[in-house]
């Protein structure tokens, strides 16, 4: 039987269908890729917002405010640009971006539970704990920051009073590019929040903080003061935007 070979034609368009077929595996397999780096990068994103948020959420819900009027160990002072100052408060107008409070029952940071180091040592590195804490969240240090970046927090055992320094300052988060928090007074969400001024020495409801990390859009959640006694019914201020 005489066979029949295969024309030019035919070849052509064989060669022509696997480098289709072969564009096509490439591409999809470049996609694969490509889609497994975007789920781990949106994974380790989704893991750095779950940290970061559960411990400013640890901290805000220790907020504590003596019943003493005249009390200047304790506070709860909203401002602008990581300058605060009880009685001062947001006085550059805009949405806060420092927040700096006292908080009762705080834990100890993890690395002094985790140290080895004597007592003396401890007290070196750490400062006395236990107390009424003094805390204060900002993208401006209060201290030399180097090169460091990102959100830093404040904390100082036991507090002094002034709540514009002192103690000892972490980074949280470098990632962390922009930060601005409201706060719940009763009746609606004000931009600016101080126990200093005459009768308001009270904490907030709760605290909603938006905040942006690197790569990622803003992101916000809400955190509700425990030790508030601020209610719909019981409000801090007649509202406004800005209180103080």
């Amino acid at each position: 039987m005489k066979r029949r070979a295969f024309t030019l034609v035919e070849l052509l368009v064989a060669i022509t269908i696997i480098g289709i077929v072969t564009v096509a595996l490439t591409r999809a397999y470049t996609l694969g890729i490509d889609f497994g780096q975007r789920i781990d990068a949106s994974r380790e994103i989704e893991a750095k917002r779950l940290l970061l948020e559960s411990r400013l959420r640890a901290l805000l819900e220790c907020a504590w405010l003596s019943d003493n009027e005249t009390d200047p160990y304790s506070f709860f002072v909203a401002s602008v640009g990581g300058s605060a100052a009880a009685g001062g408060g947001n006085t550059g107008g805009g949405d806060a971006d420092t927040i700096t409070f006292t908080a009762a029952d705080l834990a100890p940071p993890a690395a002094y539970l985790n140290s080895t180091d004597d007592f003396e040592t401890l007290n070196e590195l750490y400062g006395p704990q236990g107390g009424v804490t003094e805390v204060a969240l900002s993208l401006t240090a209060y201290g030399e920051a180097g090169e460091n970046t990102g959100l830093f927090l404040r904390q100082q055992r036991p507090a002094d009073g002034d709540p514009t320094q002192g103690g000892f300052e972490e980074v949280v988060d470098p990632d962390v590019e922009a930060i601005r928090f409201e706060f719940y007074d009763g009746q609606q969400w004000a931009t600016d929040w101080d126990s200093g001024v005459a009768g308001l020495r009270r904490l907030p409801a709760a605290v909603r903080v938006f905040y942006t990390l690197t790569g990622a859009a803003e992101r916000s959640f809400i955190v509700r003061i425990p030790l508030s006694d601020v209610t719909p019914d019981n409000p801090a201020g007649a509202g406004g935007g800005e209180i103080g």
